[in-house]
């Protein structure tokens, strides 16, 4: 782990850590940054921010994740469906992973809240702030807690990285994946 040590470093960089001379961010650090303005807090100091933009916010959350999924299980093609899920499973939430895939569907291709899988399966969801539980199904609606799927995903982060350093295999993963999707040069 010592000779990965760096590059893990930039990419699990805390977003509140900023610093406006430095040119090559990690896209995680980037976007958890912009997931926390989008969510109305500024990522420097945690305080409050007089706007949101909760659409794009949880877009963030959704992408956030697949750049995790990546990271933990690779980035063959056409297993999008499969990693997303197995990371939701593994780190946030054993029992509703097929819903939050369908709400990503729904988000980052659709740009709406209806999805439908390939087995013919109809998903509505409603989005919502503190309602206190990640998923509640009523009325053939999905209701989605957004801002707890934030945090769980913040939290699944740092699990992320106990796993990373105990792992070889994660290890060889993360190298494989860090120069194609660790870093952004933002000039």
């Amino acid at each position: 782990m010592d000779n990965i040590q760096k590059d893990v470093d930039v990419f699990l960089r805390n977003p509140s850590n900023f610093e406006d001379k430095i040119i090559i961010n990690s896209t995680l650090y980037l976007l958890r940054r912009d997931i926390s303005i989008c969510f109305g807090i500024n990522p420097n100091n945690h305080q409050k921010v007089d706007f949101q933009a909760l659409f794009p916010a949880t877009m963030g959350v959704m992408a956030g994740i697949d750049l995790m999924a990546k990271f933990v299980y690779n980035d063959k093609p056409n297993k999008v469906s499969e990693r997303f899920s197995k990371y939701i499973k593994r780190y946030i939430d054993t029992k509703f992973s097929e819903e939050i895939y369908q709400l990503r569907n729904s988000l980052l291709h659709s740009f709406g809240l209806f999805s439908k899988d390939n087995a013919g399966k109809v998903y509505r969801f409603n989005l919502s702030i503190g309602y206190g539980e990640l998923v509640h199904v009523q009325n053939k609606f999905y209701h989605i807690d957004i801002e707890l799927l934030w945090n769980k995903f913040d939290k699944s982060i740092e699990c992320y990285q106990e796993d990373l350093n105990k792992s070889k295999d994660l290890q060889i993963k993360f190298s494989e994946m860090y120069p194609k999707y660790g870093t952004i040069c933002i000039k």
